[in-house]
């Protein structure tokens, strides 16, 4: 068993640990990033998963990929031959630490600051929830120390491709700073957002650049996503969206939704909105499987059954579909989630026109 991520990527994730790819699950014995990323490369770390991987046997940080492929699914790894494939030979993935603007349903204190701090507020209010219980994690915030970003960004020359995800890699000025410290323009960039923010400053950096990916999060129409991706602003988005448009250098412009136990039915609807907007290029669909409350499988019947006729217009959404149709738990502990956060938030779950 091989994975062309492990040889030719490198992800540094939003606590400042060195990991092989963005699906990457935490063990808690990635490095952390110092000024030579060779140092990773050449890691115990990364010598020890390829060890397991020449021996059939998944490493524990690979479990998404493990049940991608359980399901019959395209996985990352199985993804990386034809990706690799195409020439990108060489490269990196960036996050400057968790700070989001959003407080996502799906996410956690990992990769959103808001989530972490409301997470408190709640705990403070004696509120009790197993996911409320997960803690902020230890950040090292390498990107505020001048020198270590700087060497990190002038080793992103002899790069093919870079990617910038969060967190939200729009909200602070790290972004636009080390894309400054890029010259070689050749570099293919990509940069992952929710779409609430989209500053001059950055936009005049990203114009600069030969290539450039843009995929936005969205994960619903209008309100359905406002509710998920929580504070977000449907209107700010579509309007940034156009602004990111108005860019020359752009060559995909894909949709990315996040497809879980509580949106499987408003999906079509979503990608009815994306087509006869005419911005994006393509679109690409995830499913949830941490937490597992959210994974797709246990939503209800009615709403699977929507998802199914969906499919049938849409047909990238047979991607994910073994998934959402496989035999899930019910909704119960969905709906008792977003009760508690919507009692703290002074949201309704209404909105989601769940059946359950």
């Amino acid at each position: 068993m091989k994975c062309q991520w492990l040889e030719n990527h490198t992800s540094i994730d939003s606590t400042g640990r060195v990991r092989p790819c963005c699906t990457w699950r935490n063990t808690g014995d990635e490095p952390l990033i110092s000024k030579n990323l060779d140092d990773y490369r050449n890691s115990n770390f990364v010598k020890n998963i390829r060890q397991q991987l020449e021996n059939n046997i998944w490493p524990k940080g690979c479990e998404d990929c493990r049940l991608d492929e359980e399901y019959g699914s395209p996985s990352m790894r199985t993804k990386s031959f034809k990706d690799y494939g195409q020439g990108y030979r060489k490269d990196a993935e960036i996050k400057f630490g968790n700070l989001c603007n959003l407080k996502c349903a799906m996410c956690s204190p990992y990769n959103s600051s808001l989530i972490a701090k409301e997470y408190e507020e709640m705990r403070s209010k004696g509120i009790d929830h197993e996911l409320i219980k997960r803690k902020t994690p230890n950040v090292n915030a390498w990107y505020e120390d001048d020198a270590v970003l700087s060497s990190v960004a002038k080793q992103m020359n002899n790069m093919t491709f870079v990617k910038f995800s969060g967190g939200e890699p729009t909200v602070n000025s790290y972004l636009a700073d080390f894309l400054k410290q890029i010259d070689n323009k050749r570099v293919h960039i990509q940069i992952t957002t929710n779409g609430n923010n989209w500053p001059q400053k950055l936009h005049n950096e990203v114009a600069k650049f030969r290539k450039v990916k843009l995929t936005i999060s969205l994960d619903g129409y209008d309100k359905v996503n406002e509710y998920i991706r929580y504070p977000s602003n449907w209107k700010k988005i579509t309007s940034n969206l156009l602004k990111m448009k108005s860019l020359t250098n752009i060559n995909q412009f894909i949709m990315s939704p996040t497809v879980a136990s509580y949106n499987v039915h408003h999906i079509g609807k979503l990608c009815e909105w994306a087509n006869n907007s005419e911005i994006f290029t393509s679109h690409q669909f995830h499913s949830v499987y941490a937490p597992s409350i959210f994974h797709p499988s246990n939503a209800s019947a009615k709403m699977k059954q929507q998802f199914e006729k969906d499919c049938e217009k849409y047909q990238q959404l047979k991607s994910i579909s073994s998934q959402v149709l496989s035999t899930g738990a019910g909704l119960s502990k969905t709906v008792e989630y977003f009760k508690l956060l919507d009692k703290h938030r002074g949201t309704d779950i209404s909105v989601l026109e769940l059946d359950y």
